[in-house]
């Protein structure tokens, strides 16, 4: 058989395109071995095949030695017809194959290694990939999807992957997401001898303490997945009266087969792929989503969908076919295009049917696209197996498209007819449809069935389950032949159009205007009136009227409310709810009628005006229309309107009157009946005496139980709807049943509801109390007055005994009008006050919750945070640290233990910062020390073994001298986390670097015995020696700092062998006073604190002091004899204190009251005596060993550490302890604080916030839901410019020059100058960093200028324009703050997945650090696929395809500079609008990492910074240009870009807003907050059966699925 692309390089090609063809492949072979280092263990996944009686396993085999892409088992089987139409996707196999080994999902810290674990062989899982992609392929060429666009960035013809390949990555994404969050078997299958679940057994849940294997998790997961979707689809079902969720035959054949069964997964994967397929292309249609659940029950009934349903059990996946199909696309476009012309067949002509009997013909005829050098002189070696199937399905199926075609196309005609045109000329809203009515539309169960049935499905069709000829309809819908045949899937000519074989025969406007005409309609009118807003809250003011008149006439019979006519007046009110209910009716019915185009009126009126001036030329006008027949055609889309059939609104009167006039006559009925007991009419006023509470009472009883039987928890709901009474009575009802809508969840919770009502009663209550004794109690006597009946006649008298003498209504006179307007301002004010009860109410209730719930308030101030900041760690481990991330962090501290003591030498070749194995935010774990020295702790050092009680229960003391592993641990997580939130605000210029190492943890390694390995930062121990000096009194903060000093200064002096181990054990174990005794006392202990001050000064002074110099070793040895005074002095103060204790004990025996030192703490102090004295004695004697110990401190000694050598700590550590003393005594507290509002802002609230007990411990990073950030962006600036070039002016307006830095303005002040006025701390900070890392250069003269071109600074210039940036609202702020999720996931993987083990892993010293630094490397790399999975940001910028091309340098720099967040930021990707010919597509960038270049691209697109992930063909708009944005731009901006979001959730962020890493650590608990809690397993025979399931524990996608509904009954869905 021939060869394709046989010509070497360096020949000329046939054509241009040639060029880049060649065979696949090398290249593939290339990528799988580049995966193969990420990705060693490659587990496999069972396909079953149910052909028959017999079913057959098959499965990709483990390709950790096999190049990817290469499976003998692929190539056996038969191929039948259906075989042959799908050859590039269907076949049989028959192998046994293994499955992977898990090693469980327990073992994930030390024992789970990136690279080699079951956890990160379902990062990249490459057989659910494959899988997912052949069925997502399969449903796409059967359907017409897109599966390749051409792309406009190169020079040559290039194809970027389309929705196809997008559906099936989105797939695949939330596949393996789900897949994370269950355990693997312990020991799986290897044999091939795993058998299917049997039939009448349904799946175990995740929950099970079993764990499940590679294969049954994958089915499981995709049944979660599948019955996540579709729920929503059920209920969209179950509204408009459709039985069957997909095709009869499908349902019986999976009602016999397990759950786990080959057939049955995949057919639900090619039911979610398509699902996906079709969401991704359905444009401005994904605002509608009922309408895209009508057009997916018309592909789902097809007979294409019932072919696919047949070969499911068949499916096998060609291994690597996702990546084949793009290098083959791109490699042998010229190839295919030559084969497509032999064969005379083009594809873009036809529908999916035809060119499915194309690919059935082509079966075998092509030759291997094999042999040839590829483009970029990558050689093969052998064909891949497959590679004729898969050039088979690119040359007979082409690109794909129809769909766009005939399906989207002529429903976004009339979007774009309706919102863009007719809005521009002018129609109302409520004239013209918009989203909610196309919507709602496709919702109303008689426009359902009819559209069905128009297009060609029957009514035994739709009761059956059979396939019918819906979606074949559709595509013929355009076709002007409506009688032929329906080519897709045998329909009939009873449809309403039928496919044609051409595209050219096609009219979209045609197809929209049937949809347009038989299928839209206005489901609401929209009326801007008063009367729209009093029926929205209706039930506001009616509340507000009724209370209003209870409280008026409560308030004029006071004294009468045991009487009859006290009783009378307050039923009264009955009739006021009457009057609201009457006049909500009424509103109902205006806002529901049918009104005239106030823009027809018009154009009659212009067409009349035009008539009578130019009659003639207007009748030549139409004449000529006539005779070209443009009369009816000239605009069909205007046609259809005029002849759109409008439906009933929901809630309409019937007959126009019905609904209302019942209410009415209610109202007249009550007013009336209450009347006449005042009046004089025989037999009726009697009556109406008698009666009249009676009928008050009824009413009143009905209202009360119609609100009980209709009340919810959150929300009501209509009584008739309930009922299911027919139409005429639903009129009556304020709630009418949905009819266009689907009614989710309102439901908040009986419990929530309580609350509610019980606040509501509160804020009633006070509202009535308020109103009644301060507003109509007082108002009452005025009144009287008016209507004392001598004050009456002197104002406007009525003489006559009736107003209105033929009518029985007395006279009213002039005095009522008086009692009218002295009561109007009362009523106005008592209206008003609910709203200010309402407020003191929410303002109380708030604060009481935020007091004793959310801990609000405890930290107002920098100095509050200091004194609550012993709890952070507490908090921490409980609430932001999950089960699994303490018991890693708990075995990390025991396997380190263990490495420390088994080699004494550990400590020092593993000196990374903590457990987070070499992240510099991390800390160290404490390990018992070999060295021949001990300190023992006496009661101020606390005890070690106490377990952790509750955070707001745990004692100051008990929290910071717990020495136990879990306290350890404790604290070691916290550190991590704060000193990474101390970094980041170090990075942002937040702080200097004085001010980050004062609010940093200081470690001291493992070699420190007897101290805490984690110390506290300097703001919090800073200054309170010199308060205790001060104060003479000593706080539980200050023994703590105090207790530290003792245990680093006995540290100290053993290891420099100042003191003698004696003298530790007697200084520990002492006990000295809390409080002054006396003047002498108080002077002895400022005496101390200088003298330790001048000591550690003096020791500091030594360890600084370069002897280079003669007169420098003078000056070292005066330095010694200074610690020595300094000493000596210290011993003597300390024996005052000794003195102290002993003085103490004397006093508390003759003062009982007073503290009293015990008997062992005299003791103590006696035995501490002694030994000063002895110690004193020896330093006065001998000077000299003095001297020799404190050589360790010499320079040279610290510059060198390797001169210490054993298990003792080196001079490295010695120097730490000594700085750590020396900050503590010398730094006062408001030097160790931040400057910056902001800084401190943020750890405040960040402190605060831990309090917060919404706060629930997460699950575990992996099993955390991902989630995606989605921010839309027009034309606002990126990053500020340096610089613009000669000749430009700085700008800031939307066209000419980017808005720059460094030029000046009229006012000799550039921007870069206003921003260092505004920001000098920040601009200062800034200097350091860059000098920092320029090799501790001194930039503190620096100023803008030297950022400029030629100057010395100007390679930094882009820091210089991200550090402008991150100041003002630009989107690179957004994007800085954006990523800091990425930072905080890195954290939390850190610490949930530590590399303890990995860094044992050499054994010693030599060849350690080559082979930390790969264990670092792969674990690095690790790290990124596991966030990667979790977490991106996309900014759809909606103009960056003009701008990139703009010749306005505004718009050319904004260009520029997305592209330069694109190669700053790994988790970054750009969507935006593309217009290339005409046509509109949606592309998804990135920028390209470490000059890696996709296989599919053409080499001269690799100098670009960004490359293609997707680019998807969007319908085109007629009537403007713009394009798809035919609504808001916002939201129409967001929803192009929605389809490259594949996170289970969505975050939706404007571009002036930022973030910071202490809330982005706290963005898994925001999530776990979403997460459903049920873990439930939506079981395929539990499907069948019809039983009661639950949601599976996953996030509703971008609430594409209507939202999620805990609990519903599953018959026909999976």
């Amino acid at each position: 058989m021939p060869q394709l692309g046989r010509s070497p390089r360096g020949e000329t090609p046939a054509s241009p395109a040639s060029s880049t063809s060649g065979s696949l492949a090398g290249v593939v072979h290339a990528r799988a071995a580049n995966n193969a280092l990420l990705n060693p263990l490659r587990s496999s996944i069972f396909v079953e095949h149910a052909g028959g009686d017999a079913g057959v396993r098959a499965s990709l085999r483990a390709r950790d030695q096999t190049p990817r892409g290469y499976d003998p088992g692929v190539a056996t089987g038969q191929h039948g017809d259906v075989s042959h139409m799908h050859g590039s996707v269907f076949a049989t196999a028959a192998s046994d194959v293994a499955d992977d080994g898990g090693g469980g999902m327990a073992g994930l810290g030390a024992s789970s290694m990136p690279g080699g674990g079951p956890l990160d062989s379902h990062l990249t899982h490459p057989a659910v990939i494959d899988l997912v992609h052949a069925a997502t392929w399969a449903v796409a060429r059967a359907f017409g999807f897109q599966a390749f666009n051409p792309s406009s960035t190169a020079e040559l013809p290039q194809y970027s992957p389309g929705t196809a390949f997008l559906a099936a990555d989105h797939i695949q994404e939330l596949l393996t997401n789900d897949m994370l969050r269950s355990p693997l078997a312990d020991d799986d299958d290897d044999d091939g001898n795993n058998t299917a679940t049997p039939r009448d057994q349904s799946p175990p849940p995740p929950s099970t303490p079993n764990r499940e294997s590679s294969h049954a998790r994958m089915c499981r997961c995709a049944h979660s997945l599948h019955s996540t979707i579709f729920g929503a689809y059920r209920t969209w079902l179950s509204h408009v009266g459709l039985p069957h969720a997909r095709l009869a035959a499908a349902e019986s054949a999976l009602a016999g087969v397990a759950w786990d069964d080959a057939g049955a997964v995949n057919g639900l994967l090619m039911e979610l792929g398509a699902y996906f397929l079709l969401w991704s292309e359905a444009s401005s249609l994904r605002h509608c989503p009922e309408a895209l659940w009508f057009l997916y029950h018309a592909m789902s009934m097809s007979p294409a969908m019932a072919r696919l349903w047949e070969c499911c059990a068949g499916l096998v996946p060609i291994p690597g076919a996702r990546d084949r199909r793009l290098v083959m696309r791109n490699l042998l476009q010229a190839d295919i295009g030559t084969l497509q012309a032999s064969f005379r067949h083009f594809p873009w002509n036809g529908l999916p049917a035809s060119n499915l009997d194309m690919l059935s013909a082509l079966a075998g005829k092509l030759p291997a696209p094999n042999g040839a050098p590829a483009a970029r002189g990558t050689s093969l070696a052998h064909p891949l197996q497959g590679d004729e199937a898969l050039l088979e399905d690119l040359v007979a199926m082409g690109d794909g498209g129809s769909f766009m075609d005939r399906v989207i196309q002529p429903l976004f005609v009339v979007v774009a007819f309706e919102m863009d045109h007719l809005r521009k000329q002018g129609t109302e809203a409520a004239f013209h449809l918009n989203y909610d009515d196309i919507n709602e539309s496709l919702t109303h169960p008689g426009i359902v069935r009819r559209t069905l049935k128009a297009l060609g499905a029957t009514g035994t069709e739709l009761r059956s389950g059979e396939a019918h000829s819906a979606f074949a309809g559709i595509l013929g819908l355009g076709c002007e032949d409506s009688s032929s045949a329906a080519a897709e899937g045998g329909g009939d000519s009873r449809q309403h159009g039928a496919p044609a074989s051409s595209s050219s025969d096609f009219d979209e406007q045609r197809a929209a205007a049937f949809w347009s005409e038989k299928v839209f309609t206005k489901t609401y009118f929209d009326r801007r009136s008063w009367l729209s807003v009093y029926r929205c809250f209706y039930r506001v003011f009616c509340l507000q009227a009724v209370l209003l008149h209870l409280l008026i006439a409560a308030a004029f019979t006071e004294g009468m409310w045991s009487t009859r006519l006290g009783w009378d007046i307050l039923s009264s009110a009955v009739i006021t709810h009457a009057l609201c209910a009457a006049l909500e009716r009424f509103s109902n019915a205006w806002m529901n009628g049918r009104q005239a185009n106030p823009l027809d009126k018009q154009r009659s009126s212009w067409a009349w005006m035009e008539g009578r001036l130019d009659k003639k030329s207007a009748a030549a006008k139409r004449g000529s229309a006539e005779e070209g027949g443009e009369t009816e055609a000239e605009c069909p889309l205007e046609s259809a309107r005029k002849r759109r059939r409008p439906v009933p609104l929901e809630g309409a009167p019937v007959l126009g009157f019905i609904g209302v006039f019942e209410w009415v006559l209610v109202f007249f009925g009550l007013a009336a009946f209450f009347v006449l007991q005042f009046l004089t009419v025989p037999g009726l006023s009697e009556m109406a005496r008698t009666y009249w509470l009676f009928a008050a009472g009824g009413y009143t009883a009905a209202m009360l139980m119609h609100g009980i039987l209709t009340t919810r928890d959150g929300y009501t709901v209509g009584l008739t709807a309930s009922l299911h009474l027919p139409r005429f009575m639903a009129a009556h009802s304020a709630r009418p049943a949905p009819t266009y809508w689907l009614c989710g969840d309102l439901g908040i919770g009986w419990l929530m509801w309580g609350l509610t009502a019980v606040f509501w009663l509160v804020v009633l209550g006070g509202k009535a109390a308020f109103d009644y004794f301060v507003i109509w109690r007082p108002l009452v006597p005025a009144v009287g007055l008016f209507l004392d009946p001598d004050y009456r006649q002197r104002f406007l008298p009525c003489n006559r005994a009736r107003l209105i003498p033929a009518l029985p209504i007395p006279c009213v006179d002039g005095a009522w009008l008086l009692v009218l307007i002295r009561m109007l301002p009362s009523m106005l004010i008592s209206f008003l006050t609910t709203t200010l009860v309402y407020q003191l109410v929410l303002v109380a209730f708030g604060a009481i919750q935020a007091v004793t719930t959310l801990d609000i308030g405890v930290v107002r101030n920098f100095v509050g945070m200091g004194a609550q900041f012993h709890r952070g760690p507490a908090l921490w481990w409980t609430k932001l640290m999950s089960s699994h991330a303490k018991r890693e962090v708990l075995a990390s501290v025991g396997a380190l233990k263990e490495a420390a003591a088994a080699d004494p030498a550990y400590d020092r070749y593993h000196s990374q910062p903590g457990l987070t194995s070499g992240d510099h935010g991390g800390s160290s774990v404490s390990r018992p020390s070999a060295a021949p020295m001990s300190l023992k702790h006496g009661a101020a050092a606390g005890s070690g073994g106490a377990g952790l009680a509750q955070p707001n229960g745990m004692s100051m003391e008990a929290m910071l001298l717990g020495t136990s592993d879990e306290h350890v641990a404790m604290w070691d997580s916290f550190a991590v986390a704060w000193d990474e939130v101390v970094d980041d605000l170090r990075e942002a210029d937040l702080l200097s670097n004085a001010e980050r190492d004062n609010l940093r943890f200081m470690r001291l390694g493992y070699s420190v015995q007897g101290v805490r390995p984690i110390l506290l930062p300097l703001f919090w121990t800073a200054g309170q020696v010199q308060k205790v000096v001060d104060s003479g009194l000593v706080d539980a903060r200050q023994t703590l700092v105090l207790s530290e000093m003792r245990c680093l200064l006995v540290f100290l002096g053993l290891t420099i062998r100042v003191l003698p181990q004696s003298f530790a054990d007697a200084l520990m174990q002492a006990s000295f006073c809390t409080e002054v005794l006396d003047d002498h006392h108080s002077n002895s202990r400022e005496r101390m604190a200088a003298s330790l001050k001048w000591m550690i000064s003096g020791m500091w002074a030594i360890s600084t002091c370069v002897t280079d110099m003669p007169e420098d070793l003078g000056r070292r040895h005066a330095l010694h004899g200074d610690v020595l005074s300094a000493l000596l002095e210290l011993l003597c103060c300390l024996q005052v204190e000794c003195q102290a204790v002993r003085t103490a004990s004397v006093r508390g025996r003759r003062m009982p009251r007073t503290g009293v030192p015990s008997a062992a703490a005299v003791e103590a102090s006696e035995k501490l005596l002694a030994e000063i004295e002895a110690l004193s004695s020896s330093l006065q004697y001998d000077p000299s060993g003095l001297h020799s110990s404190l050589r360790v401190l010499h320079h040279e000694n610290a510059v060198d550490p390797s001169v210490s050598s054993g298990p003792e700590p080196n001079a490295q550590t010695l120097l730490k302890v000594v700085k750590v003393l020396l900050q503590v005594l010398c730094v006062r507290p408001a030097e160790a604080e931040p400057s910056g509002m902001e800084a401190r802002r943020v750890l405040q609230f960040f402190m605060s916030s831990l309090s917060n007990s919404t706060l629930q411990r997460p699950r575990p990073l992996h099993e955390m839901p991902s989630w995606s950030v989605l921010t839309p962006f027009y034309e606002e600036d990126v990053i500020y410019s340096l610089q613009v070039e000669a000749g430009g002016s700085s700008s800031s307006s939307k066209t000419g020059a980017p808005t720059d830095l460094l030029t000046e303005t009229e006012d000799n002040v550039s921007l870069m100058a206003y921003l260092r006025s505004v920001f000098p701390k920040d601009w200062e900070c800034f200097k350091e960093r860059l000098g920092d890392q320029l090799g501790g250069l001194d930039l503190s003269a620096a100023v803008e200028a030297d950022f400029g071109v030629g100057a010395p600074l100007h390679e930094l210039g882009l820091q210089l324009q991200l550090w402008a940036s991150f100041r003002g609202q630009l989107l690179a702020r957004t994007v800085r703050g954006m990523m800091c999720y990425d930072k905080a996931l890195r954290v939390l993987a850190r610490l949930e997945y530590p590399r303890a083990a990995a860094a044992g892993s050499a054994g010693g010293p030599k060849g350690h650090e080559h082979a930390q630094g790969a264990a670092r490397a792969q674990y690095e790399a690790w790290l990124d696929r596991l966030i990667e999975k979790k977490f991106c940001h996309i900014v759809s910028a909606q103009l960056y395809s003009h701008h990139r091309v703009s010749k306005d340098p505004r718009q050319r720099w904004l260009a520029q500079s997305l592209d330069i967040l694109l190669g700053l930021c790994d988790r970054l990707k750009l969507a935006f609008i593309d217009d290339v010919g005409g046509s509109q597509f949606s592309v998804l960038l990135r920028g390209r990492r470490d000059g890696w270049a996709a296989e599919w691209e053409h080499p001269a697109a690799h100098g670009s910074a960004v490359e293609e992930v997707y680019r998807v063909r969007l319908p085109r708009n007629r009537y403007s240009r713009r394009g798809v944005i035919v609504g808001e731009g916002k939201p129409e901006n967001q929803n192009h870009a929605v389809i490259f979001a594949h996170g289970e959730a969505l975050q939706t962020i404007d571009m002036n807003q930022d973030n910071n890493l202490a809330e982005a650590l706290k963005m898994r608990n925001l999530l776990e907050a979403l997460y459903v809690s049920e873990d439930i397993f939506a079981g395929f025979n539990a499907l069948l059966r019809g039983a009661d399931i639950k949601w599976v524990g996953s996030l509703a996608l971008k609430g594409l699925t209507m939202g999620l509904t805990k609990g519903f009954k599953v018959k026909d869905l999976g």
